[in-house]
């Protein structure tokens, strides 16, 4: 399997359901924290991956895949670039994925997002 290229009949990628519900419908990439597909055996291990914090690194950003589903890394930095606050910049991306959801989707998926700014001074 290719992660990200398995989809069902409607584009969404492979979910858990409970026998004979229709609960809890839980992304296989959004387990953490949702007890309810645990209580049916469905647990979360984490991609960890390490990157020094170097000194042209300007900010993180932690988005969840809602985020990321209309939005590249680079539409992502260059949005973030032109705010000097992290809560505007967070506001904007935020709203930013959640207008291009309603323009390319009729729903919209989980939209989070966490802005640190690095202090260089």
């Amino acid at each position: 399997m290719t992660l990200g290229k398995v989809t069902d009949h409607s584009g969404d990628p492979p979910r858990v359901w409970e026998t004979d519900s229709h609960l809890p419908g839980c992304a296989f990439t959004r387990s953490i924290g949702d007890s309810v597909a645990e209580a049916i055996g469905v647990t979360a291990e984490a991609e960890i991956s390490t990157h020094i914090i170097e000194a042209d690194d300007r900010f993180l950003v932690i988005a969840s895949d809602g985020v990321w589903e209309f939005l590249t890394n680079e539409a992502v930095v260059n949005l973030v670039c032109s705010f000097e606050n992290p809560l505007t910049a967070c506001r904007t991306l935020v709203a930013e994925s959640y207008r291009l959801w309603m323009q390319f989707d009729v729903r919209s998926d989980d939209i989070t997002a966490f802005i640190a700014y690095f202090d260089r001074g």
